[in-house]
């Protein structure tokens, strides 16, 4: 055989391990292999070797069928392996610092937090906390686990090509190479940054690593202490050219308005960000700003009233641009649903060009703490699963 079709063996090989793992995620059902073989159009044989070396990675693993009234043996059922394959996450932001470990399966095989302003810390200095966390978390996981690297969610726009942050506004970060800092400190293997937001609606796009959730088109906005948002089209973020798409939070809702941390004035964050809502109902936290909502205050409906309207100005644009019918709130925007929602949809049937010709709706969310580390490690475990083939040519 020449080496012209040897290679051409081997990419049809890869090729059909990876369509062989595709079927496995995204089958409603766990399949057994016939199935899998039926979805592939393979013979039973072949699509069987793709499964044993599926399985022979940690990628894969086969669970005894569950009884059934009918005759004949049942075949056992392929599922994401557990505890094998694993990659973790990390997320440094305004008021947390999270790690986590989580495998192809979508399991946290360890996690820890610490809760503080770090509006201000030095890149160096988190980047030593983060390590120390990871350090931890290792601690507590299997030797034998494979980690396939490590993943950072920030708030701020990263670069795609050098995955360095160009600014972080609200960590106070000019240009930082976190890749960088994160090899100085010790840490091995492949890394990577990401934009928290990204990874945030990643989570909400899929259930698991490389499985989808219901919701595969939308536009994700996010409020923390600003807002972050991220455009997602058939279960994938659309970062752009650069990877710098889904700054929603500075878009401007009126060019005279108050000054940003971006350094522009009037972006959407001044009026519907955490901080900025707290400070113009002035208030400490989101909770009480709910409990004083509960009981009518004025000053704070006016605070809701201006995000309402900034929302509707900011987010009507992108759905005019974009054709996108479901928005998504996280953060703070989640929280204050009972608040948002309803008003923020008439602002939006005003606005929208189409919007008596479709419908939309707006969908609030509660994310657990440190929900964007956990999408940072989704977004290193997919890499893996879209080609399982070149991951375990690098493992081997």
């Amino acid at each position: 055989m020449t080496r012209q079709n040897t290679v051409h063996q081997e990419s049809l090989r890869s090729i059909n391990i990876g369509l062989a793992l595709q079927s496995i995620l995204l089958s409603k059902t766990p399949p057994n292999r016939a199935q899998v073989a039926a979805s592939i159009g393979a013979a039973r044989s072949t699509a069987g070797t793709l499964v044993d070396e599926l399985i022979s990675w940690g990628l894969i693993e086969e669970r005894e069928a569950p009884e059934q009234r009918k005759r004949g043996r049942p075949g056992k059922l392929l599922v994401p392996s557990s505890g094998k394959v694993a990659a973790i996450g990390v997320e440094i932001n305004v008021a947390i610092l999270a790690v986590k470990v989580i495998d192809v399966a979508g399991n946290v095989l360890a996690k820890r937090f610490i809760y503080d302003d770090f509006r201000g810390i030095e890149p160096p200095r988190a980047v030593d906390m983060a390590m120390g966390l990871i350090e931890e978390c290792l601690g507590e996981t299997d030797a034998e686990v494979n980690l396939v690297g490590t993943s950072f969610a920030v708030p701020g726009m990263v670069d795609s090509q050098t995955e360095h942050i160009l600014v972080a506004p609200n960590l106070g970060w000019p240009a930082v190479d976190l890749v960088g800092l994160a090899r100085q400190a010790g840490l091995s293997g492949k890394i990577s940054v990401f934009n928290e937001a990204d990874c945030a609606a990643l989570t909400v796009s899929q259930n698991s690593p490389g499985q989808p959730s219901e919701l595969q088109d939308f536009l994700y906005v996010s409020g923390e202490v600003g807002i972050g948002s991220a455009y997602v089209t058939e279960g994938v973020v659309r970062t752009g050219k650069h990877g710098w798409a889904g700054e929603l939070g500075h878009v401007c809702v009126d060019a005279v308005g108050a000054p940003c941390a971006c350094g522009s004035t009037g972006c959407l964050e001044v009026y519907a960000g955490q901080r900025a809502m707290c400070a113009a109902a002035q208030v400490a936290s989101i909770e009480e700003l709910l409990s004083k909502l509960k009981l009518g205050d004025k000053r704070c409906e006016q605070t809701v009233r201006k995000a309402v309207v900034s929302l509707g100005v900011a987010i009507s644009a992108a759905m005019n641009l974009l054709d996108i019918s479901t928005i998504v709130f996280g953060g703070h925007l989640g929280r204050l649903a009972d608040y948002l929602v309803k008003p923020t949809m008439e602002e939006l049937r005003t606005r929208v060009l189409w919007g008596d010709l479709s419908s939309f709706n707006i969908i609030p969310i509660r994310l657990d703490s440190g929900k964007r580390a956990t999408g940072a490690a989704f977004a290193v475990l997919n890499q893996v699963l879209k080609n399982p083939a070149a991951f375990a040519a690098l493992a081997s």
